[in-house]
């Protein structure tokens, strides 16, 4: 199974984004490090260019409360197992 890492978003805890393989915990976030996951890419999900390394923190917003999910630099993230029948949008939140 391929592992991949959710990134949560701060304000509604759900999970529409993950990691792409360009993410680099030692630069600034852009849009070529976070991706729409599946099945909402396949659901015709709108998201920021995703090949576009000019697109900064603030455009990466959550698909489902459009908050920012990156700020200041901070992501949350949780890994999880790629498999078919796995859902991105699992309940897995930290409340504060």
């Amino acid at each position: 199974m391929k592992k991949r890492t959710i990134v949560v978003c701060p304000q509604c805890f759900q999970s529409s984004h993950e990691l792409s393989e360009n993410y680099d915990p030692e630069k600034p976030v852009n849009g070529t490090m976070i991706m729409l996951s599946e099945p909402y890419r396949s659901y015709g999900w709108e998201t920021h260019a995703e090949d576009d390394t000019g697109v900064g923190e603030g455009d990466i917003l959550c698909g489902f409360c459009g908050e920012q999910i990156v700020k200041n630099g901070v992501i949350i993230m949780e890994n999880e197992y790629d498999t078919p029948t796995t859902s991105v949008n699992k309940k897995h939140r930290r409340r504060r």
